[in-house]
């Protein structure tokens, strides 16, 4: 029996699958986005989140900078 064929068998519910889906990724992922003066965004995604942080305490200090933050990805 194949793996997805045991999972129909069992008539879990989508919120289930969902549930036994999740831990499959196998880091945090950290998104920081940066918003510019003339309200232009760029995001940038990192799996560490000391990386993250570095980065966009890094960006602030740029003049052309209006504001830098970092959140976890679900």
């Amino acid at each position: 029996m194949v793996w997805h064929d045991t999972l129909f068998a069992m008539k879990l519910t989508r919120e289930q699958l969902r549930a036994l889906r999740k831990p499959f990724r196998k880091h945090d992922q950290f998104r920081v986005v940066i918003t510019y003066h003339d309200d232009e965004q760029f995001a940038r995604v990192f799996t560490n989140q000391e990386q993250a942080e570095k980065y966009a305490a890094r960006q602030e200090r740029s003049p052309a900078v209006k504001s830098a933050k970092v959140s976890k990805l679900d």
